[in-house]
């Protein structure tokens, strides 16, 4: 179980907890202080560091694994599956493990090998990680008035020209990236 407010405790491998992530280029749909846009989720890393709005406490987690989590204080929310969910923390960490590109068929990001995202199997939910995914799997997408599905018409491990990927924790342990939900740890 996460306790949000102390720690995170993880029911996994300790070298398993922070292999998810997205690409510094993929974007979120972010409500801060009464406005709502589109932003990328290193920019959103980026934005939290700065002492003005939204507060945030940042803590390196591990020196060795560059893994840096910041803890957000203020009332930031992402698009999720039942609208807009409370951002906990933000974790940067560099990349040690492949990079996939998901597509579907409006829509497609780019993430860690171990990030989890919710397929559907005969109607049903099941966690998965990007790696397992295959074409022809159903996965969450996002749509205005509710979340649709859609089918993965491609997974292919890439090489990415970045060196960090990034995570979002949310109370509802979940968000759209790039117009795909994925789970959050």
């Amino acid at each position: 179980m996460i306790d949000l407010k102390d720690k995170i405790t993880f029911g996994e491998p300790v070298l398993d907890r922070f292999f998810n992530g997205y690409s510094p280029h993929e974007y979120l749909l972010v409500r801060f202080a009464n406005k709502v846009g589109f932003i990328t989720v290193s920019d959103l890393f980026s934005v939290v560091t700065k002492t003005s709005v939204p507060k945030a406490t940042e803590r390196m987690l591990s020196k060795a694994e560059d893994i840096w989590i910041k803890d957000i204080q203020d009332e930031m929310f992402v698009y999720s599956m039942n609208g807009f969910s409370k951002v906990v923390k933000i974790v940067r960490r560099r990349i040690y493990e492949p990079i996939y590109k998901i597509e579907t068929e409006h829509h497609e990001t780019i993430i860690s090998k171990s990030h989890r995202f919710v397929k559907l199997i005969n109607e049903e939910e099941v966690l998965t990680k990007a790696f397992e995914l295959k074409e022809g799997d159903k996965v969450y997408t996002y749509s205005p008035n509710n979340p649709k599905i859609e089918t993965v018409l491609k997974v292919q491990e890439i090489k990415p020209d970045f060196l960090h990927v990034y995570g979002v924790l949310t109370e509802d342990f979940g968000a759209f990236v790039n117009g795909i939900f994925g789970k959050s740890y």
